[in-house]
C-alpha cells in the first residue's frame, strides 16, 4: 500500500519545494502510465491524511511539514503577565504584542502594542 503512494520518492523528486497537483500527477504517471484520475485523487487523501503532504493553498502541495507559530516571549511581557495573574488569579487571559504579527504585514507600524 505504502509503496503505491511512493512519499519516499515524491520527496526525492520534489524536495522541500512547492509542486502542482498536475507535476503530482504527471510524477505518477511516470510509473503508472494508465493511473486514472481518481486513484491519484484518492492517493493524495492519504498523503494529506498521513501529514505526508502538506497543502499549501489549493491544487500545491508540500512533502515539508508547517512549522508551528511559536512568538518569542520578552521578559517585559512575562513579568506584567505575572503581575496580572498575581492580582486576579482567577481571571483566565491571554497576553500578545503586535510586533509578532510583523513577519506577515507588508505594511510595518512604528509602534508595538501590548494587548490583554
Amino acid at each position: 500500500m505504502m509503496n503505491k503512494l511512493r512519499a519516499e520518492e515524491i520527496k526525492e523528486h520534489f524536495g522541500d519545494k512547492p509542486f502542482s497537483g498536475d507535476d503530482l500527477y504527471h510524477f505518477y504517471t511516470k510509473y503508472e502510465p494508465d493511473l486514472k484520475k481518481t486513484t491519484y485523487r484518492w492517493r493524495v487523501y492519504t498523503l494529506k491524511n498521513n501529514g505526508l503532504l502538506n497543502v499549501l493553498k489549493n491544487g500545491v502541495y508540500s512533502m515539508e511539514s508547517k512549522k508551528d507559530f511559536e512568538p518569542a516571549i520578552d521578559n517585559k511581557l512575562f513579568h506584567l503577565f505575572a503581575k496580572v495573574k498575581n492580582r486576579f488569579p482567577y481571571m483566565h487571559m491571554a497576553i500578545w504584542e503586535t510586533s509578532w504579527l510583523n513577519n506577515y504585514m507588508v505594511h510595518q507600524p512604528f509602534s508595538n502594542s501590548v494587548i490583554l
